[in-house]
């Protein structure tokens, strides 16, 4: 009898040490960044070498990036987009744009890419949107 008060006793011990939290642990220093962009409804329209694209986005911050690129070259160069409600609001958007004869020439399609930047300026959570200008 006394042996299974002993096995008892011992299993709460053993169940009572694994139901204690560990402490967190270190990241190194490492700060998790308070920065996001996202993007929905997207919508591309495309006549000639012109583009529209529209959407909605919600940014923690109230501005996101995009750029055009084609294969390696750079077709627009970074543009800054800010939208009226910051937060947790999902907002409409607007980019028109005018590609350079060239780019129906090329092989590649002409890619937007949409994105946040961190603090440091690093790119974050990138889309990319092709566009369809009827590539020879």
């Amino acid at each position: 009898m006394k042996v299974r008060y002993l096995l008892a006793i011992m299993f709460l011990f053993l169940l009572a040490a694994c139901g204690e939290e560990a402490a967190p642990a270190e990241r190194n220093g490492d700060t998790q960044q308070e920065v996001s962009v996202s993007f929905r409804n997207l919508d591309i329209q495309v006549e000639d070498t012109s583009f529209v694209l529209t959407g909605e986005v919600n940014a923690k911050e109230n501005i996101f990036y995009y750029a055009v690129k084609q294969g390696k070259n750079e077709l627009i160069s970074e543009e800054s987009i800010e939208v009226a409600k910051e937060g947790a609001s999902w907002t409409g958007f607007e980019i028109t744009g005018q590609l350079p004869e060239e780019a129906v020439e090329s092989k590649d399609a002409p890619i937007i890419t949409m994105y946040g930047k961190t603090a440091d300026g690093e790119e974050i959570n990138p889309n990319y949107i092709p566009i369809d200008i009827g590539i020879k």
